[in-house]
């Protein structure tokens, strides 16, 4: 797949050089009037890092479902 311009546009600046991966998120605006809420980037990153760096998993998406089985097995 194609880069977007947005990734294009931001993986240009020296602020970003360090980020190899974007997310683009599409959030209903309709659903958040009321109090704020928040979502955790730095648990997305710690999963991307262990799914990459850890031997017991193939990639990010092995990781999840080992954990996945793991709770469904404690219950």
């Amino acid at each position: 797949m194609a880069p977007s311009l947005f990734s294009c546009v931001y993986a240009a600046q020296p602020d970003y050089a360090a980020y190899d991966s974007w997310f683009v998120i599409d959030v209903d605006v309709l659903g958040l009037e009321g109090k704020p809420q928040r979502i955790n980037i730095t648990l997305l990153q710690r999963i991307d890092n262990r799914g990459r760096t850890d031997k017991a998993y193939r990639d990010r998406s092995h990781l999840l479902a080992q954990a996945a089985r793991r709770k469904l097995k404690a219950r």
